[in-house]
């Protein structure tokens, strides 16, 4: 099973959707996950993925001109109610199974330091979830705007010792596991400085399950977001 994780910045537009679409296909993936999915692009998005072959879709329903997270799957999904995320926050986190799969996923887009949802009550949020499930099959994918030392050029993360928790509990981050002295960014600032904000994370139940994780670049560099595309290959 192959899954994509993308920030398609500010919900796409009229224009960048088609291409957003085209991109997509072209790495066929089983599963996408969209962050900063809008819905006001909702029906271009979802009648796009289903010419692709797509057939199950879940949003965190955001309020209108707000970001939230969009999942396309060629296996059947199924909602998981969150005990977990403040209200406000719900549609930054959405919570699902792959039902073919057996697998949890928790999709998320964690709040930047100055947002009004919080970032630092919603990594807690995170490591209470990653506590209670740390012994499921499950993964945490999405745009985590956070990071340790390794992954940021120029002015240092806030709040990476949640990531640092989460580290602890046993999760992994299945790039730097495979990339353990590597730099490679998913976003740059208008500074020019580069920044690993996107990331797939495992449980140690699926060690050895987890390969080919990779950063694509060419739809950041053309414009398309302002985000690389992550992909990963899930036995």
């Amino acid at each position: 099973m192959k899954i994509l994780e993308w920030n398609i910045k500010h919900g796409g537009s009229r224009e960048r959707i088609p291409k957003i679409l085209d991109s997509i296909g072209l790495h066929n993936p089983d599963v996408v996950v969209l962050t900063e999915f809008r819905a006001n692009h909702q029906d271009s998005l979802i009648h796009g993925f289903g010419a692709q072959g797509y057939s199950h879709f879940l949003s965190s329903n955001p309020e209108p001109k707000t970001n939230g997270i969009l999942v396309a799957s060629k296996f059947k999904l199924s909602p998981i109610n969150s005990k977990y995320v403040k209200e406000g926050a719900r549609q930054r986190w959405l919570e699902i199974e792959i039902v073919e799969k057996q697998l949890r996923l928790l999709c998320i887009h964690i709040p930047g330091a100055g947002d009004v949802w919080g970032k630092e009550d919603f990594w807690k949020s995170v490591i209470e979830y990653a506590r209670d499930n740390e012994s499921e099959r499950a993964i945490m994918i999405g745009d985590f705007n956070t990071g340790l030392d390794l992954d940021a050029q120029g002015t240092p993360f806030k709040f990476s010792n949640y990531m640092s928790d989460l580290l602890n509990l046993g999760w992994v981050d299945v790039w730097r596991d495979m990339n353990p002295q590597k730099r490679e960014y998913s976003w740059y600032s208008n500074m020019g400085n580069g920044f690993r904000l996107d990331y797939l994370y495992s449980t140690k139940k699926l060690t050895g399950m987890v390969s080919n994780v990779c950063y694509h670049h060419t739809e950041r560099i053309d414009g398309y977001s302002d985000h690389s595309i992550l992909t990963t290959i899930i036995k």
